[in-house]
């Protein structure tokens, strides 16, 4: 049970530290701009909106943003992106709408006793209907940008699994073609090559039809020495008793 606990923490931190000023940024850039739009739906710009239930809304989604964000961070953790498990997202949403949603009233309420968009509740507004109203708009509003960024997670991580599995594929071809290169010429001696290129070159002064068949023999040699199918080795016992190195032999 106690090193259930510890895993559990150790798991908690290392998510924690994970976060960078990116996230918190994002974060708190999109959280405000959503305060806005949602003030914005609520006045249409038409009529004046009181401070303090703008104040709660901001509040909100604030707390909510960053309570959801250090969950998530932790269910990075838990869950890998190859494995493609979707519950420990909805229950870090759950949580974290959980926990923001009770610490924006415990700061906007008992604390600061802001008026919300129902007036002024003596002594203030009550846990269950503060919590229904702005926990319900956080849970649908950060589920939804859960489910984009865990998306987004995945399928970059897709996408690097496909690199990785392209770049093995290009490992292993770049050594099928070294191996064949290293057989082929285990297969054909240079010094012979040399002597037999040198033998026909003497030829064309001498006698040309004979060097032109000399050649015909090399050229003969090199394609059987070469095998057509690249997962198919050439032994080279047949190729040294073929009717090519025959003649390439009795010319030199």
């Amino acid at each position: 049970m106690k090193a259930t606990v510890t895993e559990a923490i150790r798991t908690v931190i290392e998510g924690w530290r994970a976060a960078t000023p990116r996230h918190f940024g994002y974060t708190f850039l999109f959280a405000l701009a959503w305060a806005g739009v949602t003030i914005a739906a609520a006045t249409g710009f038409t009529r004046p909106f009181p401070v303090t239930p703008a104040l709660n809304g901001v509040l909100s989604m604030e707390l909510n943003g960053f309570a959801v964000l250090l969950a998530v961070l932790v269910a990075d953790r838990v869950s890998s992106p190859l494995a493609r498990r979707p519950w420990p997202y909805a229950a870090a949403v759950l949580l974290g709408v959980a926990i923001g949603t009770t610490a924006t009233w415990l700061i906007s309420q008992p604390v600061l006793n802001l008026a919300t968009a129902y007036g002024n509740v003596v002594p203030y507004e009550p846990f269950d209907s503060f919590a229904f109203r702005h926990g319900r708009h956080a849970l649908v509003v950060c589920g939804l940008v859960t489910s984009v960024y865990v998306s987004a997670r995945w399928a970059a991580e897709r996408h690097r699994a496909l690199s990785r599995v392209q770049l093995e594929r290009v490992a292993a071809e770049k050594q099928l073609i070294e191996s064949k290169l290293a057989a082929t010429q285990s297969r054909v001696d240079p010094a012979a090559l040399q002597a037999t290129l040198a033998r026909i070159d003497a030829l064309y002064e001498s006698d040309p039809a004979q060097a032109d068949a000399v050649l015909r023999d090399l050229i003969a040699f090199l394609r059987a020495t070469i095998p057509q199918n690249p997962f198919v080795r050439a032994s080279a016992g047949p190729l040294l008793a073929s009717p090519a190195m025959t003649a390439l032999r009795s010319a030199r």
